[in-house]
């Protein structure tokens, strides 16, 4: 039985290679994505979402506009790296699709109105939207994101405790959704710092060169590195959906979090307690230490890239 979901997010590159996975895997019945401003305006993110679910052949899947601003924040966005598009200003040849009139806030409402529903909610961008629909007296059961640094890996060389760029833009919106979502599988920088290029090259040597799908990766790969981005990082936001449609592809511990809002070094940092330290609080958040990053790379291949 297929799980219903939300996909939130902000769509770059990284964002629309996770929503290809999703659009190919049966396991997920996606209600809706809602775009949310992040690495450039919410229209035209709501726009490359538009245009990413046409390429992967499934126009039919509502898009909504969300949060322009994050909940307390100014949000300036800085084209530098992923273009005024968000898509790294490439002139991609996929066809505009018309801006939808849905907003994010309908989307949730209406998903979680029905009884017996409950989607699962798949962040890969700021929080805000699900922080707004969570203020005006909603409630969300379950999600799963790929943010965060919840101090449960460490690896060698890159053991400096950092926030993900997600937390850090609306980290007032995060801190919310962490205290209030009773049920969280967070595949964090623990995990997607363990992703390297070697990765990518292995998708590559094994991808239809011919698929669209495969051509938005290589020039996506192209890009990134013009702009001084490493290719792993396109496969980061993927690891939340493949966590979403194969639980058993991560090892988790469980903990309660708060993200950082006051502290002008460390906002949006993760501030991660294990289960047992503190009685007195509810530990939400499972936080992946363990990936399977072999299975993970056979799935992006076998349903996105063939």
């Amino acid at each position: 039985m297929s799980i219903k979901v939300i996909i939130d997010c902000d769509p770059g590159t990284d964002d629309a290679i996770a929503l290809m996975l999703a659009a190919a895997s049966p396991e997920l019945e996606i209600i809706g994505i809602a775009a949310v401003a992040g690495l450039t305006n919410v229209r035209q993110v709501a726009a490359n979402a538009s245009r990413i679910l046409a390429l992967s052949e499934n126009p039919a899947i509502p898009v909504a506009i969300g949060a322009e601003q994050p909940l307390v924040r100014q949000l300036s966005f800085n084209h530098a790296y992923c273009g005024a598009d968000g898509l790294l200003g490439e002139d991609w040849p996929y066809a505009d699709q018309p801006l939808p009139s849905l907003t994010a806030t309908q989307i949730y409402e209406t998903a979680f109105a029905q009884e017996n529903l409950s989607p699962t909610v798949i962040s890969i961008g700021p929080m805000t939207n699900l922080a707004a629909f969570i203020q005006s007296g909603g409630q969300i059961s379950r999600m799963i994101t790929a943010s965060g640094n919840y101090g449960v890996f460490r690896e060698p060389n890159r053991v400096n405790p950092r926030s993900s760029w997600n937390l850090r833009t609306d980290p007032e919106a995060a801190d919310l959704i962490f205290q209030s979502v009773p049920d969280i599988t967070a595949v964090g920088l623990d995990i997607s710092l363990r992703l390297n290029n070697t990765m990518v090259e292995r998708l590559v040597r094994q991808a239809n060169p011919h698929s669209a799908q495969t051509q938005f990766l290589m020039k996506a790969i192209e890009l990134n590195l013009k702009k001084g981005l490493e290719p792993y990082s396109l496969l980061v936001d993927s690891l939340a959906v493949a966590q979403a449609i194969r639980p058993e592809l991560s090892q988790l511990t469980t903990g309660y979090v708060r993200i950082d809002t006051g502290s002008q070094l460390l906002t949006g940092n993760t501030i991660f307690t294990s289960a047992g330290i503190h009685k007195d609080v509810i530990c939400n958040v499972s936080a992946a230490y363990e990936f399977d990053f072999d299975q993970f790379l056979e799935l992006l291949a076998e349903r996105v890239f063939c």
